[in-house]
């Protein structure tokens, strides 16, 4: 590969943008490719493979720009485990579990820690909202340790039920965390997962972190390498804080609900400063439609000079969209455009 022949442009309709022209790129979120229905099975592996590699190789045409995150950083980090025995090494305080796929193991974890939950290790949908596919934290009955042959087919999370004062939502963007307190105590349903309650069941507040909280939790996204990160702790009755997760691309539902205490103006300008003040165009990867904080946070960046632009990745394409990227072109040309126009000429 010869660098002066090499370009990437990201195509939109008729559009085409040079990602040269990009000093900055937001990962939001990067999806596995999703294939259309009626694809032969015989190819779906090979065609899935291909998707990832040839939309990796793309994005390393941003190489020079300026990540958050870096994809290397947030795809390590997706490691729940890992996440738990960091926070555990740097004193955050983190529910006992277990991953097992033996339910001797599960039972026996359920008799030293009961009440406990089950949850996974991957999510199954792309949104905070959840689909009729989301699969929530749950908690675990007698009944269900009896009807537990499913789960050597795939391991499973198990944790102690953490009693809750209130659960909070941390979006941590550098040194600066933005808290939200989420209260779904009144969702019968949402008491053990909120995101499990109905609308109108959940209740946010703005909400803070003292600092013997706050000082080892950006040292974890540090030890993490990273920039931004969406972390679920439980405040308990007795006020200890206990860490659960970080989500690398995490959503900003607080926003979503009560835009002006979660302040995503603030938010854009810490986005701005971490991207780079010089920054002029901003690539934002992400995968949903209805991502209002997306969008707030793209007219923070405007307002600053920073023009961003959105590339949804992971969606089947509808009958006028010729490829598998909802409508937008990718194309990384490598010296063999620019020998194919010399021969022309």
């Amino acid at each position: 590969m010869q660098a002066r022949g090499a370009s990437h442009r990201i195509g939109v309709g008729t559009n085409a943008i040079d990602a040269r022209e990009f000093s900055a790129v937001w990962a939001r979120k990067v999806w596995t490719p999703r294939m259309a229905d009626n694809l032969d099975p015989r190819m779906r592996e090979g065609c899935l493979r291909e998707s990832t590699a040839a939309l990796y190789g793309f994005l390393d045409g941003f190489s020079t720009a300026r990540w958050v995150n870096p994809l290397s950083a947030s795809n390590d980090a997706e490691n729940k485990l890992r996440q738990l025995r960091l926070a555990h090494e740097i004193g955050l305080p983190v529910p006992r579990t277990i991953v097992t796929n033996d339910p001797d193991e599960a039972r026996e974890f359920h008799r030293e820690a009961a009440p406990i939950v089950a949850k996974m290790l991957t999510p199954l949908s792309t949104s905070m909202t959840g689909t009729s596919f989301f699969v929530h934290t749950s908690p675990v009955s007698e009944q269900d340790l009896e009807h537990l042959e499913g789960l050597r087919h795939s391991p499973m999370v198990f944790q102690e039920n953490i009693a809750k004062d209130v659960e909070l939502r941390v979006i941590c963007v550098g040194e600066q965390h933005f808290v939200g307190a989420i209260d779904a105590s009144q969702s019968q349903a949402g008491r053990t997962d909120w995101r499990a309650a109905k609308p109108g069941e959940v209740r946010w507040a703005r909400a803070s972190l003292p600092d013997d909280v706050a000082v080892p939790l950006h040292r974890l996204l540090e030890r993490l390498d990273l920039v931004y990160g969406a972390v679920d702790l439980i405040r308990r009755p007795d006020g200890e804080h206990v860490f659960l997760e970080v989500n690398p691309g995490g959503g900003m539902g607080h926003a979503r609900a009560r835009p002006r205490f979660a302040d995503i103006r603030s938010l854009g300008r810490r986005t701005r400063r971490i991207t780079g003040e010089n920054a002029m165009r901003a690539l934002i990867i992400t995968h949903t439609k209805d991502n209002e904080c997306i969008d707030k946070v793209t007219q923070a960046l405007a307002e600053r000079g920073v023009r961003a632009f959105r590339l949804d990745n992971g969606l089947v394409p509808d009958r006028d969209q010729d490829l598998a990227l909802r409508g937008q072109r990718l194309c990384a040309h490598h010296d063999l455009a620019r020998r194919r126009r010399g021969r022309s000429r």
